[in-house]
């Protein structure tokens, strides 16, 4: 960087490599330098920003095929929340990942450590839900007592219903089994929703509970698809 003390006519914004600008009372000209897509790709001060691209790359594609496997069960009103808040919370899941170097942690090492199955426990996959109760989880059912729901003034009934989904975070692979509807016409102490059966896998298994709005329309469920809907990981195995 250097200044530049005497100059006649008009100064352009930049020379060549050099950039011209002017700081104060002075012209200072220096060579061009920061950030460059060349430089990103190349450059060693750049070597961590290319490591968490890489890792983040990886990620979002598992958490892709993830959502397109409960698009059905997910939340259609605030997708954009779902995407980054559940990618989010898979980035973070990496720092379990011991045997890796920062770059190359990838999700199914991670999810080998107890500890990072039990960072997932009680994730709902709808960030803005305002929904709170509570649960019990045994071999074959979820008993639940509901706290509270975010009814309003209409007459909802609320449907609730599990899951388990197998993933395989290696290879990709994933399976789905769902249980039936159970609707209730308000807000219960207490119920008990069985667990749907599935053949037994080497993936990550996610027990899931769904609870929705619903209207209904001469002896039929009508969904609401709505913010409120909830979508929570109860255990992993």
């Amino acid at each position: 960087m250097a200044r530049i003390l005497s100059h006649e006519g008009k100064i352009p914004k930049r020379i060549g490599d050099f950039v011209i600008y002017k700081l104060h009372d002075d012209l200072i000209i220096r060579a061009i330098s920061g950030f460059s897509t060349d430089g990103l790709k190349k450059s060693a001060k750049y070597a961590n920003c290319r490591k968490s691209s890489s890792e983040f790359g990886r990620v979002s594609s598992t958490c892709k095929l993830i959502r397109m496997e409960l698009q059905e069960l997910l939340p259609k009103a605030n997708n954009l929340a779902v995407v980054n808040s559940f990618t989010k919370k898979m980035l973070s899941l990496l720092a379990f990942d011991t045997l890796n170097t920062k770059g190359a942690r990838d999700l199914a090492t991670a999810l080998e450590n107890k500890e990072a199955k039990k960072g997932l426990i009680n994730y709902n996959f709808n960030p803005d839900c305002e929904w709170l109760f509570t649960y019990a989880i045994e071999t074959d059912y979820v008993s639940v007592k509901v706290i509270s729901l975010p009814l309003g003034d209409k007459l909802y009934w609320i449907g609730y219903r599990t899951h388990v989904f197998d993933f395989d975070f290696a290879t990709g692979t994933s399976a789905l089994a769902s249980s039936t509807w159970h609707f209730e016409s308000q807000i219960t102490k207490e119920l008990v929703v069985p667990l749907p059966f599935l053949e037994p896998s080497n993936g990550t298994r996610f027990n899931l509970l769904e609870i929705s709005l619903f209207m209904k329309v001469d002896l039929s469920f009508e969904a609401k698809n709505t913010a409120a809907k909830a979508l929570v990981v109860l255990h992993l195995e």
